[in-house]
């Protein structure tokens, strides 16, 4: 995944632009404009933002903009799905379906079934029916023992590299019953498909954390992390998947973890 370091740099730099500081001014003053070049350049400083961010102010201030801009005449069809694609990432999936409810021209792909119970602190995570990626919310506690936590993604091809030189192998035979893969929410999560790899790859499962800022235990969404615990504390961590693998820090990480059989 992309925010690290370079991420939040980037994120500040976005933020402390003239265009895009103090960003009510700013949409404000592209109303009073109506000028769809000036509404577009504020429209890309958001949404850099919440890119980066994946937090509900800025998918607001994207829809605020994208309002400003219908409201010219302009329908921005890529802007309008990025505002949809924000809500998603921020998890305010209430907003993305008024929102694609109020610009049908824009056909957006409808969210699945959401059931979700209110979160009372804690791990919590969104488990994917596979027929219709419908979600369901459930809570998550980090077991005693040896557990392993991988933030990854299936659009990651260094994530996929480490899945597929674990495949068959005597760490996975170790490490599957207890180790959980972390997908963190962004634009590009399509619910459906994740409940569609969960079946096609049941050895690399991936979980969809819900709130993701309450995963404290994860302190990078770079992909892929590996984070090894013992008894629920953080006991090893490891980013990365070289071409030539990380197997050296793998069995670090599990004898630090006190996984059976750490070196196969």
């Amino acid at each position: 995944m992309r925010f690290g370091y370079v991420g939040m740099v980037a994120l500040l730099f976005v933020c402390a632009t003239p265009v895009y500081a103090g960003s009510d001014n700013g949409v404000n003053s592209a109303a009073a404009k109506d000028e769809p070049a000036s509404i577009r350049t504020l429209f890309d400083a958001a949404s850099k933002a919440a890119f980066y961010a994946n937090d509900a102010y800025h998918a607001q201030r994207m829809h605020q903009l994208f309002d400003r801009l219908k409201a010219t005449g302009v329908v921005d069809t890529g802007r309008g799905a990025d505002v949809y694609r924000s809500y998603i990432a921020a998890e305010e999936f209430a907003a993305a379906r008024a929102f694609a409810a109020r610009n049908p021209s824009l056909a957006l792909t409808p969210l699945p079934d959401i059931h979700s119970q209110e979160a009372r602190g804690g791990l919590q995570e969104w488990r994917i029916a596979p027929a219709d990626g419908a979600l369901s919310s459930a809570p998550f506690l980090l077991p005693p023992g040896p557990f392993m936590m991988v933030a990854a993604s299936n659009h990651c091809h260094f994530s996929l590299d480490s899945m597929r030189a674990l495949e068959g192998t005597a760490y996975l035979a170790t490490l599957a019953p207890r180790t959980k893969w972390l997908l963190r929410i962004s634009r590009d999560t399509d619910f459906r498909e994740i409940g569609q790899w969960n079946q096609s790859y049941p050895d690399f499962p991936l979980s969809v954390v819900r709130h993701a800022t309450n995963w404290k235990q994860i302190d990078s969404w770079d992909t892929p992390t590996f984070y090894f615990f013992h008894n629920a504390r953080l006991v090893y961590k490891f980013a990365g998947w070289p071409k030539e693998g990380n197997f050296a820090e793998l069995q670090r990480g599990m004898a630090a973890a006190h996984f059976v059989d750490a070196a196969p």
